[in-house]
């Protein structure tokens, strides 16, 4: 799947970077949407790869990389 990482997600109306978001606020706990679609997003904390948000319904028009 073509997967968008995405650095920044919104929550309570304000923009996140995913360095913000603490262990117990991973996956979908993150309560984060989309900037761009509005869409839940699902915070992913590393695991040997670097932290980024992903959709968790992977169908977001979104082309910035």
């Amino acid at each position: 799947s073509l997967e968008i990482k995405l650095p920044f997600g919104i929550r309570n109306n304000k923009l996140v970077h995913v360095s913000e978001i603490t262990e117990n606020q991973k996956e979908l706990k993150c309560n984060c949407l989309c900037p761009e679609c509005g869409q839940k997003l699902f915070a992913r904390l590393g695991n040997g790869k670097a932290r980024h948000f992903a959709h968790h319904n992977e169908n977001c028009k979104n082309t910035l990389q």
